[in-house]
C-alpha cells in the first residue's frame, strides 16, 4: 500500500487556473492513495492574491484552481462526494500565494 500523504500543494503561476503539468504525478500518487482508501475524504483549498486583485478576483481565481484539482481527482476515478471544495481567496499569510493545498486527515 502507498504511504500516507502528509500534504499536497500545488503551486500556480499569477492568473493561472488549470492543473500544471507539474502537478500532474503527484495528483495521480494521491489518486492511487485516495483509491487504497475509500472512506478517507479530503480538502481543496484554493489560494489566489496579488497586489492587482481585488478580493473578489483573488476568491473566483482560488476557486478555479480549487475546482480545476477537483475536476482533475474526479476524472481518475475518485467520487466526488469525497472531496470539499474550499475557496479561500487571498486569506492567507502563508507564501505562495498562488496555489492550491489538499488537506489530507491523519492516517
Amino acid at each position: 500500500m502507498a504511504p500516507h500523504p502528509d500534504a499536497v500543494r500545488i503551486v500556480y503561476g499569477v492568473g493561472d487556473s488549470e492543473v500544471p503539468d507539474r502537478a500532474r504525478p503527484e495528483l495521480d500518487a494521491l489518486v492511487f492513495w485516495l483509491a487504497a482508501n475509500p472512506g478517507v475524504r479530503i480538502k481543496v483549498l484554493g489560494f489566489a492574491g496579488t497586489a492587482t486583485q481585488s478580493a473578489s478576483q483573488a476568491r473566483w481565481l482560488s476557486q478555479a484552481r480549487a475546482t480545476a484539482v477537483r475536476d482533475y481527482l474526479v476524472g481518475k476515478g475518485i467520487v466526488i462526494d469525497r472531496i470539499s471544495v474550499l475557496p479561500r481567496g487571498d486569506k492567507t499569510d502563508e507564501d505562495p500565494k498562488d496555489r492550491v493545498d489538499i488537506v489530507i486527515p491523519p492516517g
